[in-house]
């Protein structure tokens, strides 16, 4: 297990969403990159992924479980699984993926307040973009 101190950011950018955001479809036609920072390294970029869902699963883990239980997304759009899975104990997080930036062993392991810190953040600033998404799922 590799363990990364410090600040853990999470960031996106939207490269594609449909005009209209009405039916669960819009879910699978937003895309873009995301990418996740722990101590100013890149553990984790990856350019086409489905914002959307990889969100709502997020947003979902962070409100309903109190992150309890562990998170694994994964998304029909590819096979190589999971694309992220995240567990918590009482003081860190840990982050796998099948896609982790060369050099990076797995799991990494974060400070848990950082976590929660980027998760909220993030998701406040994806609903922020595309408001009307999470009424859809």
């Amino acid at each position: 297990m590799e363990r990364l101190p410090s600040k853990c950011s999470i960031n996106f950018n939207i490269s594609s969403k449909p005009c209209y955001l009405q039916d669960t479809k819009a879910i699978s036609e937003i895309e873009g990159s995301l990418t996740i920072t722990i101590a100013h390294q890149n553990i984790f970029e990856e350019e086409n992924i489905l914002l959307a869902e990889f969100y709502l699963a997020l947003s979902k883990w962070y409100q309903c479980s109190n992150l309890e239980n562990t998170l694994v997304y994964k998304s029909m759009d590819y096979e190589d699984e999971p694309i992220l899975e995240f567990s918590t104990n009482s003081a860190f997080a840990l982050i796998n993926s099948a896609w982790l930036k060369d050099g990076i062993s797995a799991p990494v392991s974060v400070d848990l307040d950082s976590f929660i810190q980027a998760i909220s953040g993030s998701c406040t600033e994806i609903w922020s973009e595309i408001p009307n998404i999470v009424s859809l799922n």
